[in-house]
């Protein structure tokens, strides 16, 4: 088994499903950090990985992985594998956090400077 508390190779139960105009809904958003200067921009991305940058994949895998290493916060024994790695952070709903006012993603950024965070929504252990 992969991960002690969940298993991230099983398809993942992403709720109802989206409505028919989410993609027109769900915009990006432009934010102003903490210090009152610096601009982010939060992109949503729908379930799939298709519209995410390998590059920036790439990125946010080697970094999961590092936290994986590390055993602090995610339950999963050994680090993913890329594929995995997609498909469990970019299952269901996830967004990217980028600096600058940007609005969409695109490949060629250097992602360790520019990308702030990553978060992805789904249900904790779902069928347990």
């Amino acid at each position: 088994m992969p991960a002690a508390l969940e298993d991230p190779s099983t398809p993942h139960h992403v709720g109802p499903p989206l409505p028919a105009n989410a993609q027109s809904t769900l915009q990006p958003r432009t934010v102003i950090l903490r210090d009152h200067v610096t601009v982010a921009t939060i992109i949503p991305v729908l379930a799939g990985a298709s519209s995410v940058p390998a590059g920036l994949v790439g990125f946010l895998h080697e970094e999961f992985n590092r936290e994986i290493e590390r055993g602090d916060t995610y339950p999963m024994e050994a680090p993913l594998t890329l594929e995995a790695f997609r498909n469990y952070w970019f299952g269901a709903f996830a967004a990217v956090m980028l600096l600058g006012n940007e609005a969409t993603l695109r490949e060629g950024r250097n992602w360790a400077n520019e990308c702030l965070g990553a978060f992805y929504t789904k249900p904790n252990y779902p069928g347990v």
